[in-house]
């Protein structure tokens, strides 16, 4: 076996060499990828817990909402559904009802609360917003007690509304109710008090509410006492 000259020899050594640093800075892009990631992204359990909160808040009020539109497929008048379990007619009524009652997580609110139905159409006790209907009296769910972190995450997972801005300003109280049925009108578009929740125009502390069927808003009731509301039927 001829023996392998000295040119071959400093051939082998520079590509291991150049090897060698070309994986270190393959190593050194990764990591700096992870570290950039890490710190753009929120990792706190408090951020996590937040996240998922809201999350959970969307997914029931979105169940709730499917129950209302299974019974309605079925040929039920949204007027005739009540939020309860009354046989044939109540939206948790086994197997005559469309949804399975929903209570949300204590780490979400700040009190403990339930889902209320704002009743809407002639009824005039639903949800005003612009955009949303024509200016009727929407039919919605409402969630109060929110707290101000998991609110600002529903509104920026569903409208892309992020930092201190992520609430929409309110000059009411959290909307009172009777047996799980809202009492008034909540008006989200105009400075005209018609409810007990009344937002401003519609650009409130940068947070574009026109056209959300969905979000989160705060409320004069104090820190934590935000609500979240889901349309069922525009009007």
């Amino acid at each position: 076996m001829k023996p392998t000259s000295r040119n071959q020899q400093f051939a082998q050594s520079g590509i291991a060499v150049l090897t060698m640093i070309l994986l270190v800075v393959i190593l050194l892009a990764v990591i700096g990828s992870v570290v950039a990631y890490s710190r753009g992204s929120p990792t706190s359990p408090a951020d996590q817990t937040a996240k998922l909160m809201a999350a959970s808040i969307v997914d029931q009020g979105n169940t709730l909402k499917d129950g209302f539109d299974l019974m309605m497929a079925k040929g039920t008048d949204i007027d005739t559904i009540t939020f309860n379990l009354t046989a044939t007619t109540g939206l948790f009524a086994g197997t005559t009802g469309g949804a399975v009652d929903q209570s949300p997580s204590a780490d979400s609110v700040s009190a403990a609360t339930q889902w209320f139905y704002a009743k809407g159409g002639t009824n005039a006790k639903g949800v005003k917003i612009t955009g949303v209907g024509t200016a009727g009296s929407s039919y919605a769910l409402l969630l109060p007690n929110v707290k101000d972190s998991v609110c600002k995450q529903i509104n920026q997972s569903l409208h892309n509304v992020d930092g201190a801005s992520g609430i929409p300003a309110s000059t009411k109280a959290t909307p009172a109710a009777t047996a799980r049925v809202i009492d008034a009108q909540l008006d989200l578009s105009s400075t005209t008090t018609v409810g007990l929740l009344d937002i401003y125009g519609t650009d409130i502390s940068g947070a574009e509410i026109d056209g959300w069927y969905m979000g989160c808003v705060t409320t004069t009731t104090g820190a934590d006492k935000n609500v979240y509301f889901n349309v069922i039927k525009p009007i």
